[in-house]
């Protein structure tokens, strides 16, 4: 197997991808940041394109309806977004990267058949924060969780003092 070069070389299929995403944001993406940005929120146009282009289910297997492909044609993607919206490639960005990757690696076989479809059709998956100190970043975040005895939903979470859920 040839070994991967730079980052910067594409390979053919790669470059197609790039061309396509760079049609979509510097024609779709592009003429509707001021509206979006006026009504805070994202046109329907452009998430009807995101999945109709197949970017939003980029790393869905083929046998789950999405587009079948690697991680560095998920990351070709999301900078040729992020370089007309940030915003969008951010949700592109954790669609892909986080939501369906877990899914894939985590999820049983029914599970993945019943979400995976979904995620690379219409569906935007989403992830949270729950610590008031974290804001928007992930790894600054303070809660750890600490299986005990045999109990499948059983943790320690410090820092809660008297909030401990029952």
């Amino acid at each position: 197997e040839t070994p991967r070069l730079a980052a910067t070389h594409l390979d053919e299929g790669e470059a197609q991808v790039q061309h396509s995403v760079q049609q979509f944001a510097d024609t779709e993406l592009l003429s509707l940041i001021d509206e979006m940005e006026q009504s805070q929120s994202i046109h329907k146009k452009v998430l009807e394109g995101l999945f109709e282009n197949g970017f939003m289910g980029i790393e869905v297997p083929s046998h789950f309806g999405g587009a079948g492909l690697s991680f560095v044609e998920s990351c070709i993607v999301i900078k040729e977004l992020a370089r007309v919206d940030p915003a969008i490639a951010g949700m592109v960005d954790i669609q892909n990267t986080l939501i369906v990757t877990a899914i894939r690696k985590f999820a049983n076989t029914e599970m993945q058949s019943r979400i995976l479809p979904k995620l690379a059709k219409d569906a935007v998956g989403s992830f949270c924060l729950s610590e008031s100190g974290s804001g928007s970043d992930a790894f600054a975040m303070k809660t750890t969780a600490e299986k005990i005895g045999n109990f499948r939903h059983q943790y320690i979470m410090p820092n809660l003092g008297d909030q401990m859920p029952q």
